[in-house]
């Protein structure tokens, strides 16, 4: 058995991902991206009389190796038939033309819901009402805590895109331009133009302000001090936007 679980939900996939590991005792689990020809086989044949695998587990195989000779030799054989199972898991979603190489794999999407991604779109001035109704469609299966990651995560990556994201005091927003945190050096050439849309329809004040009351939801929810309840000074705080 071929299996891959990945996704862009990283929290459930890892789950996913770990329920499956411990169902197995004798296991072994691969870096893949250093993953061998050797390495793969000895963990899946093994590598002696008394080192005989229920499964083997690699990690990263797919979105951290180059395409070349050794990634296509290593994708042939894991479409061989082996008596063990073998189970690729990622941190990200893989593309299909990827997967269309694991002819005989079964794969396992957990992906966020729409709505999440069209509440991030949506945080624009003078919209709190289409806010708060995706706010709460997304709360239906995803909890308030992750919104608020993501949410505190839009803004910020906003704020870094603006002409005076690296002059802000926030330590999380210190730097050099546009390229001051991790997740402006990661955004896609087909999401800047989008995002740096979003960042205009703000003032660099107003950004600031927002980053500011998120992360006070933050610290206050985890330490007991909100005043009400998470999921209703959201619903202020985007009124407010």
């Amino acid at each position: 058995m071929l299996m891959l679980i990945h996704g862009d939900n990283t929290g459930q996939s890892r789950n996913y991902y770990l329920e499956i590991r411990n169902k197995y005792k004798n296991q072994k689990l691969i870096n893949g991206d250093k993953l061998t020809m050797t390495e793969l086989v000895e963990a899946v044949e093994g590598d002696g009389l008394f080192s005989i695998n229920e499964a083997v587990f690699v990690e990263q195989f797919l979105s951290k190796n180059k395409i070349g000779k050794d990634f296509d030799a290593l994708l042939d054989y894991l479409n061989q038939e082996h008596e063990i199972a073998v189970i690729l898991w990622e941190s990200k979603e893989i593309d299909k033309k990827q997967i269309a190489k694991l002819k005989k794999a079964t794969t396992k999407l957990f992906s966020y819901p729409k709505t999440l991604f069209q509440l991030l779109d949506a945080v624009q001035p003078h919209n709190g009402k289409n806010i708060i109704n995706l706010f709460h469609q997304t709360l239906q299966t995803e909890a308030v805590e992750l919104i608020l990651f993501m949410l505190t995560k839009q803004v910020r990556i906003l704020l870094a895109l603006t002409d005076n994201g690296k002059t802000s005091p926030n330590p999380l927003l210190k730097g050099e331009g546009n390229d001051s945190i991790d997740e402006v050096k990661r955004i896609q050439s087909w999401q800047m133009g989008k995002l740096q849309k979003q960042a205009k329809l703000f003032s660099v004040a107003q950004l600031k302000y927002m980053h500011s009351k998120l992360y006070e939801f933050d610290l206050g929810y985890k330490t007991g001090g909100l005043a009400m309840p998470l999921e209703s000074s959201l619903d202020f705080f985007f009124a407010s936007i």
